[in-house]
């Protein structure tokens, strides 16, 4: 569909919405429904204040436009879709009472919301802060994942159409709506040409096929959507919608801390995901989201490459790996302290040593050497003696040395008080006993002389 297609349909729309909403204001009553005044306007009609005659309940009232509800084949989807979000019952879900006709007017009856939606709180306040976008991306997942489990898709996830009610709880609104809208025959591209932005926040499988779309095209919307929370911009904002469309399909998404360097870079990986052109590369649940989202430091700091891979959704495959790379994914330089340590001591306490463990050992280990310093002096002791004459015989000691007082022999006394006798070489060797010259009894006298042959006698 063209562009100037698209622009003529926005102006017959628009048209259509003034004069449903001259007509509304004269009517002032549409079904059981008492109009009390309008309090917002879009390209798919009116809502108004209205509280219903015998419940008294006050409820948001949307009343769509005259064309779409002469549609036979649009009306029976629509309403199929309103009793499937009706259904619906979540505290982040704006609730849907009922879907009736009244004088050729098609409406809905909301569960009416006393707040802000979250286009206008950026336009008075400005750029959000982390930690309020985190809870606010979070309460719309949550909404997501239960519509997902009823097999409902969204599709036109936007800030306009989330909305913060006075104690901060956030409502998604128009849920199943624009699901039926994008199924019709008259409109190709997802509201596009009736609400003025919406292309801000489109997947490209949304924007190629509107019957495509799944939860994660809700998801890259809400991609978008927070990009422009931290930034006040949407990721592909320039130009015209022909070429904003081309850019969500091709482009990679930019940084958004060229623009709020208080992001963490963690939170730029998550983001960069849910911007994934594939939908396969993205988150393929909001549970899934809403599980990463948790891992994410609300405070600048570095993150070792680790878990921002895990984050970003990357793989071992390097085809993840390098499509990652493409959509701005990177990692900076990780932390001088990384999330995960390689040293075995901090992945298992038991492994580390403490300092008495240190100091023992090292007492041990003094004691063992002095010990060996010991015994090698005293081995060296012994081998200083002197060694036994060459004639193989010891001296002869006296009588004392004879009972076995020997000179290496360890004093009793001293042993009883843990002291030893002095090593045997300091002490003064004992010369032998002078040998006798007379012989006992006991033991004849040594002589090394042979006895002298007799004279011979005189021969004859």
């Amino acid at each position: 569909m063209s562009s100037d297609s698209i622009n003529n349909r926005s102006a017959q729309t628009s048209s259509e919405t003034k004069s449903l909403r001259k007509k509304t204001q004269a009517v002032k009553v549409l079904g059981k429904y008492q109009i009390q005044k309008k309090i917002g306007s879009g390209g798919m009609g009116t809502v108004f204040l209205a509280e219903h005659t015998e419940l008294k309940r006050i409820v948001a009232l949307k009343v769509l436009p005259v064309s779409k509800a002469e549609n036979p084949t649009l009306v029976k989807r629509f309403k199929a879709e309103a009793r499937a979000a009706a259904n619906l019952k979540h505290e982040n879900i704006v609730a849907v009472y009922e879907a009736g006709e009244a004088a050729g007017r098609f409406y809905i009856a909301l569960e009416y919301i006393d707040g802000k939606d979250v286009l206008q709180i950026l336009r008075k306040e400005g750029v959000m802060s982390v930690k309020r976008s985190v809870d606010i991306v979070k309460q719309t997942a949550q909404a997501l994942q239960h519509a997902f489990e009823q097999n409902i898709v969204h599709r036109d996830i936007k800030p306009s159409n989330l909305l913060i009610d006075s104690k901060g709880v956030l409502k998604l609104t128009d849920m199943g709506l624009a699901r039926t809208m994008d199924e019709s025959a008259q409109t190709q591209i997802t509201r596009d040409g009736t609400t003025v932005g919406t292309v801000d926040y489109m997947s490209p499988e949304q924007a190629r096929d509107s019957k495509a779309a799944d939860i994660r095209s809700d998801l890259y919307s809400l991609g978008c959507t927070w990009y422009q929370m931290l930034t006040l911009k949407v990721p592909f904002g320039e130009g015209s919608m022909t070429n904003k469309l081309n850019a969500h399909a091709t482009q990679s998404p930019p940084d958004p801390r060229a623009i709020n360097d208080k992001i963490p870079e963690a939170m730029v990986a998550v983001i960069h995901r849910m911007l994934a052109k594939k939908p396969d590369d993205r988150y393929q649940t909001p549970q899934e989201f809403i599980d990463d989202l948790a891992k994410v430091p609300l405070k600048q700091r570095n993150v070792s490459n680790d878990v921002l891979s895990g984050l970003a959704g990357q793989q071992s495959n390097k085809k993840k790996r390098k499509q990652l790379s493409n959509s701005g994914a990177t990692a900076l330089p990780p932390k001088t302290k990384a999330t995960h340590s390689s040293n075995p001591e901090e992945k298992n306490p038991s492994l580390r040593v403490s300092p008495f463990k240190f100091a023992f050992m090292g007492v041990l280990a003094a004691g063992i050497l002095i010990g060996l310093y010991w015994l090698t002096t005293f081995l060296g002791s012994i081998k200083s003696t002197p060694a036994e004459p060459l004639g193989g015989k010891r001296p002869i000691f006296d009588k004392q040395e004879k009972l076995g007082k020997l000179p290496n022999k360890i004093d009793l006394d001293n042993k009883q008080q843990g002291k030893f006798a002095p090593p045997i070489s300091r002490r003064k060797p004992i010369s032998p006993k002078p040998k006798t010259t007379k012989p006992t009894k006991t033991e004849a006298p040594q002589t090394n002389l042979k006895p002298k042959k007799a004279p011979a006698k005189p021969g004859f």
